[in-house]
C-alpha cells in the first residue's frame, strides 16, 4: 500500500490537473490527521474524480460506499470550540463504539461538531442503539448537551459534500425552531429545510418587511409587543382566546391589541387571505432570522 498508493494518487492528481503538494505522505503524519485532512477536501470540493477518491478513501481504510455519516452537535453558549480542545478522546470514543459493533468506520471532529462515517449494514435497532451511545459519550466528555442527524445512504464519496451542507443546515433548524430531539434523520427535515432555502430570497426578505415591518417599528417606538401578538394568534391557528391564553392575557387586552394591529397594517384579521400572507411572512421570518 505505502508503494502503490503514492503512485496511483499521482497518476490521478496528474489526470486532474491537481498540484502534487496536496498529496498524502503515508506515513508522515498520523491517520487522524489524513482522515480529517480527506474529509475536508471531500466537503470543499478539492476532490472531483471518483478515482481520487476511491484511492484515498481506501488507502485510510474507510467504509465502503454506500455510507451513512452520523452528525453529532454540542449545545453550548459557553464555549463553541468546547470539541475542538477534546476531539481526540472524542474521536477515538465514538471510534471505539462502532468497533466495538464490527462497523467499519472513520470519525472526523472539529470545533463544535463530529461526524462519523460508516456502512449501512445494520439493522434501526442497532443503529438505534449506536446513536444514543454516542450521544451519551459525547455528553460525558464535553460535559454539555449534543444532538445528532443521521443522513441518507451515500451511494460516492464526492456527494458528501452536499451531505455535510444538509446537516449543517438541519442543526441550524432545530436551534432556530427551537426543536428537542435527541436525534432524528435527515430526510424527516426536508420540509424545514425548503423553508430554510425559500427563506433567503431576496423578495421574501423583502416580502417580510412589507408586511411585518410596520409592526416592528411600532413595537420599538411604543414599547409593545404586537408582532408577538400576531405570531402567537398565527401559532393557535387564529384562535384568540387561544393566544390571549398563550400570552397570559386578558381578553379585552387581546381584543385592543388585534385592533392595534389591523390600524397599524391598514388590514382586517378576519380576512382568510390576508391572515395566509402574514402566516407565510410570520414563518419565513422564523427561519430567515
Amino acid at each position: 500500500m505505502e508503494l502503490v498508493f503514492p503512485v496511483m494518487t499521482a497518476i490521478v492528481e496528474s489526470r486532474s490537473n491537481i498540484e502534487l503538494d496536496t498529496r498524502y505522505q503515508i506515513g508522515k503524519e498520523n491517520k487522524s490527521e489524513l482522515d480529517n485532512r480527506l474529509f475536508f477536501d471531500l466537503i470543499n470540493r478539492k476532490i472531483t474524480q471518483p478515482e481520487e477518491a476511491e484511492y484515498r478513501t481506501a488507502s485510510l481504510q474507510w467504509p465502503s460506499e454506500p455510507v451513512r455519516v452520523i452528525a453529532l452537535s454540542l449545545e453550548t453558549e459557553q464555549n463553541s470550540f468546547l470539541l475542538e480542545m477534546k476531539k481526540e478522546q472524542q474521536t477515538k470514543a465514538i471510534s471505539r463504539i462502532l468497533e466495538k459493533n464490527h462497523i467499519r468506520n472513520a470519525v472526523i471532529c472539529s470545533k463544535e461538531m463530529c461526524f462519523a462515517l460508516m456502512g449501512i449494514s445494520i439493522n434501526d435497532t442497532l443503529l438505534d442503539i449506536i446513536v444514543n451511545d454516542m450521544i451519551q459519550k459525547t455528553v460525558e466528555i464535553n460535559n454539555c448537551a449534543c444532538s445528532a442527524i443521521i443522513s441518507n445512504p451515500l451511494s460516492d464519496y464526492l456527494k458528501l459534500a452536499d451531505t455535510y451542507q444538509k446537516l449543517k443546515e438541519g442543526f441550524h433548524i432545530r436551534m432556530i425552531r427551537k426543536q428537542q430531539w435527541q436525534y432524528i434523520f435527515l430526510d424527516e427535515l426536508q420540509y424545514d429545510r425548503i423553508m430554510l432555502h425559500i427563506s433567503e430570497d431576496t423578495e421574501v426578505h423583502q416580502f417580510i418587511r412589507c408586511k411585518l415591518g410596520p409592526l416592528v417599528e411600532y413595537d420599538r417606538a411604543h414599547d409593545t409587543q404586537l408582532l408577538e401578538t400576531l405570531e402567537a394568534l398565527i401559532q393557535n391557528h387564529n384562535s384568540r382566546k387561544l393566544a390571549a391564553e398563550s400570552l397570559f392575557l386578558h381578553r379585552n387586552t387581546m381584543v385592543h391589541r388585534i385592533n392595534k394591529i389591523e390600524e397599524v397594517l391598514h388590514c382586517s384579521l378576519d380576512d382568510t387571505e390576508i391572515m395566509e400572507q402574514l402566516e407565510f411572512a410570520i414563518k419565513m421570518k422564523m427561519y430567515a432570522h
